[in-house]
């Protein structure tokens, strides 16, 4: 069984202002995690990251404190509905460690695929 809520925690060999920019500028966003990136960074921004095997996810920025927090929410081609990403960076041993939480997953049968893509996206 799933719960509503996805929560990675991973170590980057890249100080916090980094990772804060690969979530939030295109180009970055591209090299890291997609094929094609839009953004537009402040409370309220899109967000838009599509890959050339036909997924992409829309959302909006919700929270953003450099070299801290991003939070956008986030709606996948296909999905049941929209959720919320957030991420949190702190700084540990010349690095960061990212804290990932996707939540509001539905508990429902039409949620359980999106949820398996998710944990395994998100893993990648």
């Amino acid at each position: 069984m799933f719960t509503d809520t996805i929560t990675l925690e991973q170590f980057v060999k890249a100080k916090p202002a980094q990772v804060y920019r690969a979530l939030t500028n295109a180009t970055t966003l591209r090299e890291w995690m997609c094929d094609i990136a839009t953004v537009d960074p402040k409370p309220g921004g899109r967000l838009y990251v599509a890959w050339n095997a036909g997924f992409y996810a829309c959302g909006e920025y919700l929270e953003l404190e450099p070299g801290v927090k991003v939070a956008f929410t986030w709606y996948g081609r296909n999905e049941p509905g929209p959720t919320k990403v957030s991420v949190r960076l702190a700084e540990v041993d010349g690095g960061t460690q990212v804290s990932l939480e996707h939540s509001g997953l539905g508990l429902s049968a039409e949620w359980a695929a999106m949820h398996k893509e998710a944990l395994e996206g998100w893993q990648g």
